[in-house]
């Protein structure tokens, strides 16, 4: 790789090429910097020799090794490979050097978005997601889509437009289709096959990093077991095989510039895998072209790029820090290049000619303001949620990166299970954490794609700032942060609405859109049935405050204000009169349930919602009735405990013994139906449900020191309908009606009503053959059906009509006779 010189002419450059057996292979509009190709050299040693005799020579400013990415692997100037491309990638100079090394700049283009330009998402509330082979009772399988709440946050995933591509620029080796990531766009336009064969260490086989990575993120979401972060994502693979590091930026620039409006750009490839290279003044120079082509072509305000921050922090602190991993890296982190290269005390020659590069750049002519601002760099964290050891320090924030679970395609050759069994691997480093990262910014913006790319990286780390310290970025707070105010709450009001007219769980009804006391109720269900224990994937719906429980005791930080502040504050609601005061600091499910109740979102029955919830906990004495099933049999027995006790203003509670208790009842029996609570404060009675009633109702009465308090519980009997056909029944008096003219020829029509009488004897009551008149064919029969019957027409005679036969079955209903139901006979067509 060759910085050209100002003054640099064809002619000059062409002669220096040929005296050094070199030739130019590639070169960026507008960039000074030039990839050649020259004769094979045996070490590093040898090519950087070759580099200096460039650098000293007039038509050069500097020169430095070309080192290429591999399919699977960097070959950074491996002994017999060409330093600076492939072999036979060599091209004449046919373009004018002062041309193509030009300081004036593309004009930028206009930063596009997407054309639905509301903050708000797409479309209403739906029922819980769950990848296509998950059974919704079971474990979830991997830990990693627990530990970053993806359960929690794919309750929104039928709300996804596919308007905003990932660009995965990568290693990518031999890839042949995989079901498993449906969106990884061929990878065959560029680059071709690199790479394949294994290294010594058998570390490296076909299909791994790019192909690895694409799966991380967008994994089959219709797989049984393995899925991505966003697995409905379009995935743009840009393949780097065979490329130096300048010309994948330019490589990387070219395929976001084909596309107008937001997309999301992921690099989990740093500069090789020898951090110590290249130097300090090649990275700046890297860095500076990198900005000026993102620059120059208005990509930095629409494209949101996640970057890994690399694996060198076991290496010395110079080559361990993130933003030297990377010319991306480097670009965010300085305001100014040239600082960067201060830290590493220059020449005064190498200061001098970095300065003249960027001015060659254009850069300090308004385009060098400040660091690049659309860039996370991710570091990846273990098993303990602290930054992996390996991980490159100091990055914007940390992601599990360990042994992280994605599919693979070919078994590891050297026999490592880990690596590859055939279909799954684990990944472990920071390569495998942006991938996580950059397929939840790209759930993010699809779920909301009139943000900007600043809204959506606001939102991740908001999701991380959420996540507790534990080195994960949190992705349901990171969803949740998309609602700019409880004014505009989508993603609150599709996390509250989990049934529509049917509370009955498991047989919830869809979603209808609205937050209500059948919510509420389904949510209190739940919470009295979980009670803190291990949820099985179909629960994580009913988890408000993200913590992988649902219960009413466990608390964790949530934003209940929306005011998008990760800084836990005191809110307050109204509920009668009495202030509800919550800390967001830790709330549990119950208190968010409370709060959104009594907000602007519920748009239920207040009477209900007051029977149902008790959010402002009165003073002194309190009486608790243990939840009763949520459905019982007919004379079924149940025990229930009472508690009962005296609660302070602090909220602190002390139960109490000898507290008078009585119980009242409703359809069931309850022994003993009086007593006094014991040492323990409690008190504990057996009721037995009656077989007269669909609701029961079981009351208790609390008395101590003359306060007496009131609290019931209402249960729902489970009924069984058996339906017995006794006769089929079709009224004589039918009368038909023909359709309209269907072209048929002449025809004889032959109806037969057929019906069983009370005996169960079949009897043809009627035949009777009518002549068509040629033309008209098919009838409408219209009779008064008391239950079910079928009926049938049977069609013979001429030509076209040979072996068509029409029937239709009606539809009805019984008279049923039971203590539960009163259902009215009605009439039915056939």
């Amino acid at each position: 790789r060759a910085v050209l010189a100002p003054d640099a002419t064809v002619g000059d450059v062409n002669r220096v090429l040929e005296e050094n057996g070199a030739a130019i292979v590639s070169m960026g509009a507008g960039s000074p910097i030039v990839v050649l190709v020259v004769d094979p050299v045996a070490t590093e040693e040898d090519a950087q020799a070759l580099a200096t005799t460039l650098a000293d020579t007039d038509p050069f400013l500097a020169a430095f090794p070309g080192r290429v990415f591999g399919g699977s692997a960097a070959t950074d100037g491996t002994p017999g490979r060409p330093v600076g491309g492939l072999a036979g990638r060599a091209a004449a100079a046919t373009s004018t050097a002062a041309s193509k090394m030009a300081a004036t700049t593309r004009p930028a283009t206009t930063a596009t978005t997407n054309t639905a330009t509301a903050t708000s998402l797409n479309g209403t509330a739906m029922s819980i997601s769950l990848p296509g082979g998950w059974d919704a009772n079971a474990e979830v399988p991997y830990a990693h889509l627990e530990l970053m709440t993806l359960l929690q946050t794919w309750k929104t995933r039928p709300l996804l437009s596919d308007d905003i591509p990932i660009v995965l620029a990568d290693r990518f080796g031999d890839l042949p289709e995989h079901s498993e990531v449906p969106g990884l766009g061929s990878v065959d336009e560029f680059g071709g096959f690199h790479g394949s064969d294994p290294t010594p260490d058998g570390s490296r086989y076909r299909g791994n990093d790019g192909f690895h990575h694409a799966g991380l993120i967008g994994a089959s979401w219709d797989g049984s077991s393995l899925v991505g972060i966003h697995p409905d994502g379009e995935i743009d693979a840009v393949v780097v095989g065979g490329l130096d590091m300048s010309e994948v930026m330019r490589e990387i620039t070219s395929r976001l510039e084909g596309r107008s409006g937001p997309q999301v750009l992921v690099t989990p490839l740093n500069f090789s895998y020898d951090p110590t290279v290249p130097i300090p003044m090649e990275s700046a120079m890297l860095a500076a072209e990198w900005k000026f082509y993102l620059r120059s072509a208005g990509l930095e305000e629409r494209v949101l790029h996640i970057a890994s921050a690399g694996d060198t922090g076991l290496l010395s602190p110079l080559y361990s820090v993130s933003h030297t991993t990377s010319p991306w890296n480097l670009a965010t982190s300085y305001s100014e290049l040239i600082d960067y290269v201060d830290e590493n005390n220059p020449t005064e020659a190498d200061r001098a000619e970095f300065v003249e590069f960027e001015t060659m750049l254009g850069i300090g002519l308004g385009l060098d303001s400040g660091p690049t601002d659309n860039v996370l760099i991710v570091g990846a964290s273990g098993e303990l949620g602290s930054n992996l050891p390996s991980s490159s320090t100091l990055p914007h924030l940390i992601t599990l990166g360990f042994e992280i679970p994605g599919p693979c395609v070919e078994a590891d050759p050297g026999g490592d299970a880990s690596l590859c069994n055939g279909s799954e691997a684990r990944y472990t480093g920071t390569g495998a954490a942006a991938s996580l990262v950059g397929g939840l910014a790209s759930y993010l913006w699809n779920l909301a794609p009139g943000r900007t790319q600043s809204e959506i990286r606001n939102a991740i780390e908001v999701g991380y700032a959420r996540g507790g310290g534990i080195g994960v970025v949190d992705a349901y707070h990171a969803v949740l942060a998309l609602d700019p105010s409880l004014a505009d709450p989508a993603v609150r009001e599709m996390m509250l609405d989990v049934t529509g007219d049917r509370s009955d769980y498991p047989n919830l009804d869809e979603p209808n859109g609205i937050f209500d006391e059948k919510d509420i109720e389904v949510f209190l269900n739940r919470i009295h049935a979980l009670d803190g224990s291990s949820l099985r994937a179909g629960d994580f719906q009913f988890d408000l405050n993200g913590d992988d429980l649902v219960d009413s005791e466990e608390r964790a930080p949530f934003d209940l204000d929306a005011d998008g502040s990760t800084v836990a504050e005191t809110v307050q609601i109204d509920v009668h009169g009495e202030t509800l005061e919550l800390d967001e600091g830790g709330v549990t499910d119950a208190e968010i349930l409370c709060y959104y109740a009594h907000s602007s979102l519920y748009l239920g029955s207040t009477e209900e919602r007051d029977r149902l919830l008790e959010c402002v906990q009165p003073t002194g004495l309190f009486v608790e009735l243990s939840p009763l099933p949520d459905r019982v049999s007919a004379d079924e027995s149940v025990e229930v405990t009472v508690t009962a006790g005296f609660r302070a203003e602090d909220g602190s509670i002390e139960l109490r013994e000898g507290v008078e208790i009585s119980f009242e009842s409703d359809g069931a029996s309850v022994q003993p139906r009086s007593g006094v609570t014991d040492a323990a404060g409690a008190f504990r009675a057996t009721v037995t449900f009656g077989s007269d009633e669909n609701e029961m109702t079981v009351g208790v009465w609390a008395e101590s020191d003359d306060e007496e308090v009131y609290r019931e519980e209402t249960v729902k009997r489970r009924n069984e309908i058996e339906f017995v056909e006794r006769y089929l029944y079709l009224d004589a008096s039918v009368f038909s009606v023909y359709n309209q003219d269907v072209g048929i020829p002449a025809v004889d029509i032959v109806r037969r009503y057929t019906f069983l009488e009370e005996d169960g004897a079949a009897r043809v009551d009627t035949v009777l053959t009518e002549e068509g008149e040629g033309s008209r064919v098919g009838m409408t029969v219209r009779g008064n059906v008391r239950t079910q019957v079928t009926t049938s027409v049977e069609l013979g005679g001429q030509g076209g009509l040979d072996g068509v036969s029409i029937s239709s079955t009606s539809q009805g209903s019984i008279t049923l006779e039971s203590p539960n139901f009163d259902i009215l006979s009605y009439q039915a067509q056939a």
